[in-house]
């Protein structure tokens, strides 16, 4: 089927739509709240434009004005939910790597040394008989020390020469 056959088709169901009854909708006020700010955050999309955006954004002001007859207090903060420059910014210059962002191949080494970590651990702690865990946290917090004084560029640098020594080759 072709995707002009498939708009044709959906354009017909839409119209069918039209002529059923209004869906009952039922929210907890929690759920309504949590609606309105999704639905906040879509209708500020910049490709978010044309008579379906227009119907969201009346259905989000009444469901924000319904949730300001049950608790008043809320009014200033859904107004600002149509604001970006209200949005809680994340910092964008954290040293932390994002894991997600890595190549997949490095992704897979991270999660290869991670059960690597989680062997020796296992090992150490029958060998010694200190708890497996105690290993892990003491590792661990050593670890986030340094890792928290690197750029995601030098973690990636260190981890190709790691790569590089691995394969025999000078770094």
């Amino acid at each position: 089927m072709s995707q002009q056959q498939d708009v044709k088709e959906l354009a017909q169901a839409f119209q069918r739509l039209a002529q059923h009854p209004p869906i009952p909708l039922t929210l907890s006020p929690e759920a309504g709240f949590l609606l309105l700010a999704q639905l906040q955050l879509a209708m500020r999309h910049p490709a978010n434009t044309g008579p379906g955006s227009e119907t969201i954004r009346t259905f989000a002001i009444e469901l924000q004005q319904r949730l300001v007859e049950l608790e008043p207090d809320l009014q200033a903060v859904l107004e600002k939910g149509w604001h970006p420059e209200f949005d809680v910014k994340q910092p964008t210059d954290s040293p932390r790597l994002n894991y997600q962002r890595l190549p997949l191949d490095i992704q897979q080494e991270v999660v290869a040394n991670a059960i690597a970590l989680r062997m020796a651990c296992q090992s150490l702690s029958t060998a010694s008989g200190v708890p497996l865990e105690a290993w892990i946290t003491e590792f661990s917090e050593e670890a986030n020390k340094l890792v928290d004084q690197m750029s995601a560029e030098t973690i990636v640098k260190q981890m190709v020469t790691l790569d590089t020594v691995r394969e025999g080759k000078s770094p």
